[in-house]
């Protein structure tokens, strides 16, 4: 309720005079500390390869609910309007845990609901990732129009799992800066989509763009197509660095500008390559040093400012 107050000053004559006027609102409101009732009967209603669908029934509240929070494996997640939930981007063959609580605009908390589990299932086909700059790493990346951000966020996918037939693919026209480590790679794709130029990845000069090692015989098949991959000419690093001593293991590089770096491709050992219609150039020592070889094929390529800094009148060693 609203309250005018004024004061009311006097001296030893009795004269008075007056304040000004004031206003004073006073809530009588009791503070609300009661927290939603726990959401109930929460269920696994999809698992595919990549996601899980969660329902459950609504909460109520002494005032409102406002929102539920998902937790994963025990940790916090998001928190959501409706009583539905579809967490994308899951790892295949991989046992997840949930549970929900529901919270008021103060905001309280209710407690966790019991919790339910689901197993992803076993992914059997290819899938295709999208990387583009108006992208967002919270996103599955499994559509143009939901693609991933960072180079970061690939990476957490290269970590977590890939299967065979995956591609990931940078659009055209669009630069991103970082590196890619793998470690174990069957039959996976690194390319391009969209129109325009090829998409840019670049990087300081501490790393190769591309690095893939292993450490014993696996089935290897990588191919990277479409990308424009810089390093500084200034760099020690190469900016494909391939490491394998497998026969069973091949990679190709079709159709892509290779700059920069010490080496421009560093093939330690890998069996099997294919090089086709690519630019290499502005490299210190080699656009090409491959070693211990059994079945390389070059073709169509375009070599140039090979070697600057050592003198060199050749491109590939």
């Amino acid at each position: 309720a609203a309250h005018t107050l004024m004061a009311t000053a006097r001296d030893t004559s009795n004269l008075t005079a007056d304040s000004a006027p004031i206003t004073v609102t006073v809530s009588n409101v009791v503070a609300d500390t009661q927290p939603p009732t726990v959401p109930n009967s929460l269920i696994i209603s999809n698992v595919t390869a990549s996601s899980i669908t969660l329902n459950w029934n609504i909460s109520t509240d002494n005032v409102a609910v406002v929102g539920y929070k998902i937790y994963r494996n025990g940790a916090f997640l998001t928190q959501v309007a409706s009583t539905n939930f579809q967490n994308t981007g899951l790892t295949d063959n991989t046992p997840y845990t949930y549970q929900v609580s529901a919270v008021d605009a103060v905001p309280n908390e209710s407690a966790k609901s019991a919790s339910v589990n689901a197993t992803t299932l076993v992914a059997t086909a290819g899938r295709t990732f999208y990387v583009s700059n108006a992208g967002n790493d919270a996103w599955d990346g499994l559509s143009q129009t939901s693609p991933w951000a960072t180079l970061n966020r690939v990476q957490t996918q290269i970590n977590s799992g890939l299967i065979p037939g995956d591609k990931i693919l940078f659009r055209r026209g669009d630069s991103f800066v970082g590196y890619l480590q793998l470690t174990d790679i069957k039959n996976i794709t690194f390319g391009a989509y969209g129109i325009g130029d090829r998409p840019i990845i670049s990087d300081t000069g501490s790393n190769s763009i591309f690095r893939f090692c292993c450490n014993g015989p696996t089935d290897w098949n990588l191919i990277i197509e479409g990308l424009h991959l810089i390093l500084p000419f200034e760099s020690t690093r190469v900016v494909i660095h391939i490491e394998s001593r497998s026969v069973t293991t091949s990679f190709t590089v079709k159709d892509s500008e290779i700059e920069g770096g010490r080496f421009g491709i560093a093939n330690f050992g890998m069996s099997k390559f294919l090089l086709e219609s690519n630019v290499i150039h502005d490299n210190q020592r080699l656009g090409l040093w491959t070693y211990m070889t059994r079945d390389g094929v070059v073709r169509n390529n375009y070599f140039y400012n090979c070697g600057t800094n050592l003198s060199l009148d050749h491109c590939i060693y």
